[in-house]
């Protein structure tokens, strides 16, 4: 990565990683932050991970990421799947089959 000496050069290198992505992927958000990971966010980013894997998905049909926190700590864990900007709160590791199913598969947001 580049060195990065000012906010000029930084909104272009943000513009750069946003025009390499497909806006039409969907992304799997998941809340990381101290506050989720202590209600439990890693093991719904690993059961998460694992049944994108059971379903037949992969990186070129699905993107999941990792974030810092949104401010809703009391709701975590927290997963956002975006460009659908469909947010889950309170997530548990047994949620990751519907969550992947009726979201990503079958492209439902309700």
């Amino acid at each position: 990565m580049p060195r990065i000496n000012s906010p000029a050069e930084l909104e272009e290198f943000r513009k750069d990683i946003i025009s390499k992505r497909d806006p039409g992927k969907p992304c799997i958000a998941v809340c990381t932050g101290t506050g989720c990971l202590a209600l439990g966010a890693g093991r719904v980013v690993a059961a998460l991970k694992e049944e994108i894997k059971k379903q037949g998905l992969d990186a070129r049909v699905v993107d999941m990421r990792e974030t810092g926190c949104p401010g809703f700590c009391e709701q975590g864990p927290i997963v956002v799947i975006n460009p659908e900007e469909i947010c889950y709160l309170r997530v548990q590791p047994e949620d990751a089959r519907e969550i992947i199913s009726r979201t990503i598969v079958e492209k439902k947001g309700d």
